[in-house]
């Protein structure tokens, strides 16, 4: 029974050594590959590290892999030789916000430092940031107080998980993005060309509709005019004819009374003729 309980035990044991070195071996500190320079001494930044969460870079950190227990640590160099804090932190972000993020420049409180040495928590930095979703942080900077200039050293983030590679899936939505923007474009294009097509026809058409009723009301006018023309040509020849008609009458009836005068002279004429060679009396026989 005893041997049990500590085989029990035992294996209990490596369960939690198995947890731990899990935990360990996920969570791990990060050194971010930075460019220092000599800061202004007025405000002025040492370090602007891009990270992952822009788009075009893919092998930077990713802020949204920190953990509840994340540290930032930043080492650096000042004039100023004492155990003040002399840098600033800041998360910085840009552009149009899908996160409830408090500003584009987000400065981090400091919770301890020693001479050249500042760290800052988890908890503080999603409080000054405003949510504790980091996918719009775009930028880590590090810079002076305005006292004297400062060089960063180093900046060492701890505790850091695994990233779920929302970075890559971000960049590949912004891709399908300007696809489907460029899609929805050309779509645009199709149709205000389509529409543009319908308009030139409809135009077209109602061109060719007004020349074709311009073109009949000018055949019907050219035809109407005819028609009167026609008619006052027939008119004309009519009255013409009634003119003639009556002129011919009456040139005919002249003509009548002109035989008959002639005629009635010619047997005048011929009457008194026929008087006067009537028989004579003989004198001579007479006297006899």
């Amino acid at each position: 029974m005893n041997k049990f309980l500590k085989l029990l035990t035992a294996s209990a044991a490596a369960a939690v050594v198995a947890v731990c070195s899990a935990v360990t071996v996920s969570a791990e500190d990060i050194t971010l590959d930075i460019t220092a320079e000599p800061s202004s001494g007025s405000w002025g930044q040492s370090v602007k590290y891009l990270t992952s969460r822009n788009a075009d870079i893919s092998d930077a950190f990713d802020p949204c892999t920190m953990t509840e227990d994340s540290v930032v640590q930043v080492s650096y160099e000042c004039d100023l030789e004492d155990d003040r804090n002399h840098i600033e932190l800041i998360f910085q972000t840009w552009g149009e916000h899908t996160t409830e993020v408090t500003a584009d420049w987000n400065k981090i409180p400091v919770s301890s430092h020693s001479e050249g040495y500042s760290e800052f928590t988890y908890a503080d930095i999603a409080a000054a940031y405003g949510t504790d979703d980091f996918s719009e942080v775009y930028a880590i900077c590090v810079g002076d107080t305005g006292e004297a200039p400062i060089t960063v050293t180093s900046i060492v983030i701890t505790n850091v998980g695994e990233s779920d590679g929302s970075a890559a899936a971000e960049e590949v939505t912004e891709t399908e993005a300007e696809e489907t923007t460029a899609e929805e474009t050309t779509a645009e294009e199709e149709t205000t060309t389509a529409e543009e097509t319908t308009t030139a026809e409809e135009t077209t058409t109602a061109e060719e509709t007004t020349t074709t009723e311009e073109t009949t009301t000018t055949a019907e006018e050219t035809t109407t005019a005819a028609e009167t023309t026609t008619k006052a040509e027939t008119t004309t020849a009519a009255e013409a004819a009634e003119e003639a008609s009556s002129s011919g009458i009456e040139a005919g009836a002249v003509i009548i009374v002109v035989i008959i005068v002639i005629v009635v002279a010619a047997i005048v004429v011929i009457i008194l003729l026929m008087r006067g060679k009537g028989p004579k009396t003989n004198n001579d026989d007479w006297k006899r």
